[in-house]
């Protein structure tokens, strides 16, 4: 053992020398095992381009769809499924689509698995299928209800384009005659006519919008009243319910028109309601008078009761008759200025006249992920 020149003590690094190879060697066992977990995650590090393994990516691609990344998301199930041909693959990209609210590429993917003829999830595909339909149909509806007639006929064009019922053809046509597009409208509904499979009298019932439209667009004189509430009456499923995939009757709440009264509103609403508004203001201000009466008198006969000294009886008797002049001349008053404003907006709800400026009532159905409801909205 080396010492250190005029010193007994051994040099620290000669004893380092001495021990260290022996605990190596007893610890060689470990390290080995330790070097074969963290081979991957090494090799991985130096070569950053090197590719995944199938679960990886399924496990990356479900990732990406649940951060809102869908397009990422769909694009690696896509390559796994070229590589694999696993039909839950599209079923997948189906519901990666539909977490994400893209509804008709949603629709698409499901029907693509479904062609494969896989059982697996049949029966799962198959409800998500119907639930996406009827939440698309659920934004067109509320989007022409919201006077957006643009976006609701684009997603009602998208449901045909990909389902192929004509029932959306119909669902087009009730959105342009709603927010008073006729031309479109009588356009739309030639074209449901030309491919739906329709009774003797529905037919005869689209005919004679279709004529009624027709004629308004002629003269420019008639007034074409909104579509009558049976328009809107389905045959064969309930109100904003898509018929099940496969089956080709109409459905959803646009399948059976019903006949429109071409009578023109009636030209008694606009006078009637001035006159509610000039009465109802004149109440106002009889109310206001003769409360002020009524408060007078009372402050006289407060004044006297005060000094002990008499006071005229009619002063009280005026006094009381004033104030229930006044309670029922201002209770009178709104109420007659209300209904004369309802009135005069229900006059100016007429076709022909400006869109944004015709005063609705609007109610729409929700239908998301979490659940339902339904959005009411007052537009003048």
């Amino acid at each position: 053992m080396n010492l250190r020149p005029g010193s007994r003590k051994p040099l620290a690094g000669t004893c380092l020398v001495a021990v260290g190879p022996a605990r190596i060697v007893s610890r060689v066992p470990s390290l080995l095992v330790l070097a074969a977990l963290l081979a991957p995650g090494i090799a991985l590090a130096a070569d950053p381009a090197a590719p995944l393994s199938q679960q990886d990516r399924d496990t990356r691609a479900a990732a990406l769809c649940k951060s809102g990344d869908y397009g990422g998301g769909v694009k690696l199930l896509e390559e796994l499924h070229r590589e694999t041909r696993k039909p839950v693959l599209i079923r997948n990209q189906g519901r990666c689509f539909e977490d994400n609210g893209r509804l008709v590429p949603a629709i698409n993917r499901f029907k693509a698995y479904l062609a494969t003829g896989d059982i697996a999830h049949k029966d799962d595909v198959e409800r998500r299928l119907v639930t996406v339909e009827q939440r698309a149909n659920f934004e067109g509806e509320k989007a022409c209800l919201a006077g957006d007639y643009q976006t609701g006929v684009q997603r009602f064009a998208e449901l045909h384009a990909e389902l192929g019922k004509p029932s959306y053809l119909h669902a087009q046509a009730r959105c342009y005659d709603q927010n008073r597009q006729y031309e479109r409208a009588v356009n739309a509904f030639r074209d449901y006519l030309r491919v739906a499979d329709l009774s003797a009298e529905e037919r005869g019932l689209i005919h004679a919008r279709i004529q009624y439209l027709d004629a308004f667009l002629a003269d420019g004189r008639a007034k074409p009243a909104a579509p009558a509430a049976g328009i809107a009456a389905a045959r064969g499923a309930p109100s904003g319910v898509p018929e099940q995939p496969g089956k080709g009757s109409p459905s959803l709440a646009m399948s059976r028109p019903a006949a429109v009264s071409p009578v023109a509103g009636p030209a008694w609403r606009r006078p009637v309601a001035i006159a509610a508004l000039g009465v109802g203001a004149a109440s106002v201000v009889a109310g206001v008078v003769f409360g002020v009466i009524a408060r007078n008198n009372e402050s006289d006969i407060e004044a006297a009761s005060q000094k002990a000294e008499f006071f005229d009886t009619g002063l009280y008797d005026s006094g009381r008759r004033a104030a229930k002049i006044a309670t029922v001349t201002l209770i009178a008053g709104p109420v007659l200025i209300a209904s004369g404003l309802g009135l005069y907006l229900w006059s100016r709800a007429e076709p022909g006249a400006n869109p944004s400026a015709v005063a609705r009532l609007e109610l729409a159905p929700i239908l998301d992920a979490d659940g339902g409801g339904a959005a009411l909205s007052f537009r003048y």
